[in-house]
């Protein structure tokens, strides 16, 4: 006799054999309408409720008047201010739509104008005075206007666009197909004065307080600009200092500038910046200084022939140099520890480094240095560990620039019981130095863990030959497979066990497996064949199992719980069987397959997942639940995964739906309770030839508490009729085609006991369905045709 795993991978050749055949037959296949036979209905509310729309599809053309700028142009983009003959943009308006433009006018306007990188108010709006109505399909009118010739265009570097039908900042008067599409592309232009004109556009200082001979530096950058229409040939430009006082008084630094870091010539519009520095010799001693740079200026004379030569002088800066702060600065530069996971008591100790720095202009002078634990936290919570050390590597004078070190043991003694530690060292811990900054003594915080006798460190294995290394015995044969087992793993910092790239026979089992709430997954089999994970507590992690191109591999029998995202994640595997497995209180999905095929789901308690949603909640109205993510809180979840079978578990008291498909054709579920789910039982969308056979299917959504017993009937919920379409819902397909619904129990769910919306090719037959809250079968836009072929191998793949 087969056992039930032999039977079901004969159910997945099964269907492989169903998808060949239904390619093959394809609409040839005999069809009936609306069959729903040998189904058992009780349902005291409403009978069959078999509503048909007539769903016609209407095409139309959308016609109407659409405006674009089909062009815009400047014959030059270099224009000399107020020089005739003026330069003009031009920009023509097209009708692309299909009807005419019959307004008596048309308005545009200058929109996304900027001079010199910043937004600009130059400009305004225009009628189109070259258009005459109609403006037909396919019909252009053009217009210009002027730019760089007043005062409203002063020079500076411009970009703009052109927008058709639009006045005083956005006012449209002409309805179109497309309101999107009538802004122009951009041009840009600048607008300078006769010949070369330099100008310095830019002055700055990174601080206006400098510490005198502190290195690195404090530098002024100026930026000189020719804002001329004529490039400039010279391959330097001279600067000198002017206007420089200290101290109120005039005062002469001394010295000039050769400004060459630009490429000759310097177009108009373009840039060369210049930077010196100030406060960091003797000609700038401590003093309140203010200064001006001046362009194309040596001492009294000038070299460069501009068409202005009176706006060569830079805006007014301040500055202070203050004298040198004498103090020492004492941080702690590093703090390490060789692990983050230590076994309590053992040898050799471990042991936390840190290193002091001085970062202080001046030497630390006493005999010794103080450094004490603050901010220490066990298991989240302030633990009282005492005691102060000093410095051990260290003698005086520590010279700016200077480093000490020290060590301490962790883990090794009762001071130190097992559990999760974050600490912070301090140093300077009684203020024995006067320091420049006394607020930067706190080093960085450490975290590590103190574990029991027995623990193991968190694993990583890449390749076969890893298993031995890590703890492993056995071979890796079938026969003598590696295996850990008996070991704990608790650890915040990292996933505990990772396994990549391996097809050696393993086993994982008899282990408790502990996150501690630090966010990583427990297990994760990326790119591994042969593995095994039997009888194992996994608990506190973000997902307890996570495979990732992974195949022929078993999660059997273990508990996995208390997770804050999934029970067990598999992403693009294959031929895998999860079984008799717990797989509770975790906050998304119990399980959830995305892109995997041909695995079994057999003999699970999955329940309770989806802690983390808000349908937990007391709710007085219906917008969260509506709003919620539609996989959030299944038991199961396949998106988009064909070809897996879900046969014997037992699926309840999860938030959302017990069961959820999502384009996941070709499934088999049969066999599964599921009851007592938030949203509803089973859930089949953009899935088809599916089979759905014994399954108890009952009392799913939000319910009085005299119903069910589920945490989730607690709830008050005002208006249920107003609630999406699949809510308390015992089986709901939408849209699916080619399903089979047979033998199945469905009763007691909130909502429908079937539900079909959009679906073809449906075969329900045998089901018992009763005493549900609404219908007990609705077919919503529908046509449901009933495969002879569909039926006769669903007879024979449930016989099997």
């Amino acid at each position: 006799m087969l056992n039930k795993i032999q039977l079901n991978k004969k159910i997945i050749t099964s269907l492989i054999l169903l998808a060949f055949f239904i390619s093959i037959i394809g609409i040839l296949t005999p069809t009936t309408i609306n069959q729903v036979t040998n189904t058992e209905i009780i349902n005291p509310l409403s009978p069959i409720n078999d509503e048909v729309k007539d769903n016609n599809i209407k095409l139309s053309l959308n016609a109407g008047v659409d405006l674009v700028v089909d062009s815009i142009t400047i014959p030059n983009t270099v224009i000399e201010y107020g020089v005739s003959p003026y330069t003009a943009i031009t920009f023509t308006i097209k009708n692309v739509g299909t009807d005419p433009i019959n307004n008596t006018i048309i308005y545009a306007e200058l929109v996304n104008v900027t001079k010199d990188g910043l937004p600009s108010t130059s400009g305004g709006y225009f009628g189109i005075s070259s258009y005459t109505a109609p403006l037909k399909s396919g019909d252009t009118v053009s217009h210009s206007f002027l730019v760089g010739h007043d005062a409203v265009w002063p020079v500076g570097a411009y970009t703009l666009r052109v927008k058709v039908d639009s006045r005083f900042g956005g006012t449209e008067y002409i309805t179109e197909v497309d309101e999107s599409n009538n802004v122009s592309p951009e041009i840009s232009f600048f607008v300078g004065n006769p010949g070369v004109d330099l100008v310095i556009s830019d002055i700055s200082i990174p601080t206006t307080i400098i510490v005198s001979n502190q290195t690195p530096w404090t530098r002024i950058t100026f930026v000189i600009r020719n804002i001329g229409v004529f490039p400039l040939n010279d391959s330097s430009i001279t600067a000198d200092l002017v206007n420089v006082t200290k101290d109120g008084s005039p005062y002469t630094p001394g010295g000039f500038m050769e400004v060459n870091t630009y490429s000759v010539p310097l177009f108009p519009g373009q840039t060369a910046s210049w930077t010196f520095a100030v406060g960091h010799d003797a000609a700038w001693p401590v003093g309140e200084y203010s200064l001006q740079v001046y362009t194309d200026h040596r001492g009294t004379s000038t070299y460069i022939p501009e068409s202005n030569e009176l706006n060569n002088l830079s805006p007014e800066l301040r500055f202070s140099v203050v004298p040198a702060d004498t103090r020492p600065d004492l941080i702690i530069s590093d703090i390490t520890i060789p692990t983050t996971v230590i076994q309590y008591g053992a040898t050799p100790w471990t042991w936390v480094d840190f290193t002091v720095k001085n970062v202080g202009s001046g030497p630390v002078t006493n005999s010794s240095i103080i450094g004490d634990l603050v901010n220490v936290l066990k298991n989240g919570a302030s633990f009282p560990i005492g005691g102060y050390f000093n410095v051990i590597n260290f003698s005086a004078p520590l010279n700016p620039g200077d480093i000490a070190t020290h060590s301490f043991a962790v883990g090794h003694d009762t001071v130190w019981p097992v559990g999760e530690y974050s600490i912070q060292v301090r140093i300077d811990a009684w203020n024995y130095e006067n320091e420049t900054d006394e607020s930067n003594n706190l080093s960085p915080e450490l975290r590590f863990i103190v574990i029991e006798e027995g623990q193991v460190n968190p694993i990583i294995i890449n390749g076969n030959d890893d298993f031995q290394a890590a703890g492993f015995s056995g071979d890796g044969s079938a026969n003598n497979p590696y295996v850990l087992e008996n070991v704990i793993i608790s650890n915040s910092t990292a996933p505990l066990v990772e396994i990549h790239n391996t097809d050696a026979y393993f086993v994982i089992r008899n282990s408790r497996l502990d996150g501690l709430n630090g966010g990583f997954p427990a297990i994760i089999f990326d790119n591994v064949m042969n593995g095994r994970l039997d009888d194992n507590h996994i608990q506190r992690v973000s997902t307890g199992v996570f495979f990732n191109y992974t195949s022929n591999s078993f999660v059997n029998s273990n508990i996995i719980g208390n997770n804050s995202e999934y029970g067990v994640w598999f992403v693009d595997s294959s031929n895998n069987e999860i079984t008799f497995n717990e797989i509770g209180n975790n906050g998304f999905d119990g399980i959830f397959f995305k892109s995997s095929s041909y695995n079994l789901i057999l003999g699970n308690r999955i329940y309770s997942n989806g802690y983390g949603s808000t349908i937990r909640l007391s709710i007085s109205g219906t917008a969260s639940i509506n709003g919620l993510k539609a996989s959030f809180g299944a038991g199961i979840f396949l998106d988009p995964s064909p070809f897996n079978v879900l046969d014997d578990n037992e699926v309840f008291d999860n938030a959302q739906n017990g069961i959820q498909l999502l384009e996941s054709n070709y499934t088999l579920a049969i066999e599964n309770n599921v009851y007592g789910n938030g949203l509803g039982g089973i859930s089949i969308l953009n899935s088809s030839h599916g089979i759905f056979s014994g399954n108890q299917v009952n009392f799913n959504g939000l319910q009085a508490p005299s119903v069910q017993s589920s945490k989730f009937a607690r709830l008050s919920i005002n208006s249920p009729d107003s609630l999406q379409a699949s809510f308390g819902a015992g089986i709901f397909l939408d849209p699916s085609f080619n399903t089979t619904i047979y033998q199945n129990t469905v009763e007691g769910n909130y909502g429908e006991g079937i539900y079909l919306f959009v679906t073809t090719l449906t075969d329900i037959s045998g089901n018992t369905v009763k005493n549900n809250g609404l219908s007990g079968i609705l077919f919503k836009i529908h046509l449901n045709l009933i495969s002879p072929i569909m039926k006769l191998l669903a007879t024979v793949l449930v016989q099997l």
